[in-house]
């Protein structure tokens, strides 16, 4: 049980899910022959939803768009081809009630701003950090004081920190709760407190650091 309380989501589960969306041009010798084995249609020049076939024109093929777990994207199987195409998606962050795990892309962020503050720029001011807001002096003095009366030496995140740290939405933000190491511990009970707007490009304001 977490110091913070409440349970803590390990992740959604990758969902794959076919969706046919359409059918793309593409050129083939043995199209009909895939297509047939493939178990898509019966009849190789009819494909099922009342579109035929021209034998002596540019082939037409069917593609299915599912989400890839081996590369978190989402790709389109070619039965006609037997290729893989690869379409980058970007991944999107959870809106619901739930807590969920920080995604990686965003975790080098929380580690440099930790970076940081191991320093002693509190106020992010001598750190120049890419979608990192800079920290008032009244709230970065307050930071630096939760710290230090916790009575351990703060030290770079481990990567123990990302089994308990989470985010939530927060009706127009998404809340951060990063769980800080010290030399004492690699997950203490210290928590960097943090908003992000505008998704994963966005701009992270760290907004407090204390025991919840």
């Amino acid at each position: 049980m977490s110091a913070k309380g409440g349970c803590r989501s390990q992740g959604a589960p990758n969902l794959r899910r076919e969706r046919p969306v359409g059918y793309l041009g593409g050129r083939s010798r043995s199209n009909a022959r895939f297509k047939r084995d493939a178990g898509l249609i019966a009849d190789p020049t009819n494909f099922g939803d009342g579109s035929q076939a021209d034998i002596g024109a540019r082939p037409t093929i069917r593609r299915a768009w599912r989400l890839d777990p081996a590369t978190k994207s989402t790709a389109a199987y070619d039965p006609l081809l037997t290729l893989w195409s690869v379409a980058i998606v970007p991944p999107m962050l959870a809106q619901n009630d739930e807590e969920h795990a920080v995604p990686e892309g965003l975790r080098s962020r929380f580690q440099a701003v930790v970076a940081a503050f191991v320093a002693g720029d509190f106020q992010l001011a001598r750190h120049e950090l890419n979608g990192v807001a800079q920290i008032e002096a009244d709230t970065a003095r307050f930071i630096e004081e939760q710290i230090a009366a916790y009575g351990a030496r703060l030290v770079p995140l481990s990567e123990k920190v990302w089994q308990r740290s989470v985010y939530r939405w927060m009706d127009g933000w998404w809340e951060f709760l990063i769980d800080l190491s010290t030399d004492e511990e690699a997950v203490s009970d210290l928590v960097l407190h943090a908003k992000l707007f505008g998704g994963l490009q966005g701009r992270i304001e760290v907004w407090s650091v204390h025991v919840p």
